[in-house]
């Protein structure tokens, strides 16, 4: 004979909120430290960078779109040689006559193409703004009326505990941009209001923390690669010692580039100089 044991799930679910609150803590205190580093540090190591080495950063660009407008004209002149069977000297005579096939770059585009690589000389952003799509605009939609419901600020009447559960799996949710999962605990909500609500099982609550554990696991291997960079701490005051070693390192790195960047020209150069001296010859004789 089977016997059905009854098990108090009230010590099991306060166990639960207790470890999710904990966890969520801990969580916003990585988040506070990688939005610091993020959002100030870069920013502080940014500006010092182009007070610092300005007339070097200022020369690298200059190199860089001169390397690019060399590039193009190469670029050209071998596409005229193979589409017209002609050498390259001749077809370098063409496309500088302006008799090749196809015309060339407005100053729009080269402009266009300098800004373009002037960017990519300056800036070290790897993050896009989201777009702002319909979707985008209903997880805001949801969110906000979860928020009214349930953020601890705006909530009135007495708080149960399965409200700051609720509320920090809407802020996950929200975080991950899950339309589907904040639109489920909309309707469980609502389903709250007509008195058929359901509080979030133990399972659930231990779903819960373990994403949030993972979480914490992911901010804390990417804190752990930031405090390597430079720029760690560079918003708030830096010993001298520090600051002079990264100034030193920052100009042997910045100048290394400029010579590499120079030495791409010259070469090019180079080659347009060999197919401008065939030219000559060849209109000589």
């Amino acid at each position: 004979m089977q016997e059905i044991i009854i098990i108090d799930e009230k010590p099991l679910r306060k166990a639960a909120l207790s470890e999710i609150e904990q966890a969520n803590a801990l969580l916003d205190q990585l988040k506070s430290e990688w939005i610091v580093y993020s959002e100030k540090d870069q920013s502080a190591y940014s500006r010092w960078l182009y007070t610092e080495f300005s007339p070097v950063i200022g020369e690298i660009t200059h190199c860089i779109r001169e390397l690019r407008e060399k590039h193009r004209l190469i670029e050209a002149v071998q596409e005229e040689a193979e589409l017209k069977n002609i050498d390259l000297s001749e077809a370098y005579q063409n496309v500088i006559s302006g008799k090749s096939h196809r015309d060339q770059p407005s100053e729009e585009k080269v402009q266009s193409h300098d800004d373009e690589w002037s960017d990519e000389a300056t800036s070290d952003s790897k993050f896009e703004m989201p777009s702002d799509s319909d979707a985008d605009g209903r997880i805001r939609q949801v969110y906000r009326y979860l928020a009214k419901i349930l953020h601890p600020d705006v909530q009135a009447g007495p708080r149960e505990p399965w409200h700051s559960a609720l509320w920090l799996e809407v802020q996950e949710a929200y975080g991950e941009k899950n339309l589907g999962r904040l639109e489920t605990i909309a309707e469980r909500l609502k389903s709250k209001q007509k008195q058929s609500f359901s509080l979030p099982t133990i399972w659930e609550l231990r779903q819960m923390i373990s994403r949030t554990i993972q979480s914490i696991g992911a901010l804390r291997w990417d804190l752990k690669r930031a405090r390597r960079d430079r720029s760690w701490g560079f918003s708030k005051p830096m010993k001298g010692k520090r600051k002079k070693k990264i100034a030193q390192a920052v100009q042997r790195e910045l100048e290394e580039e400029l010579r590499e960047i120079k030495q791409a020209v010259a070469i090019l150069e180079h080659v347009i100089a060999e197919w401008l001296e065939d030219s000559y010859e060849q209109s000589a004789s």
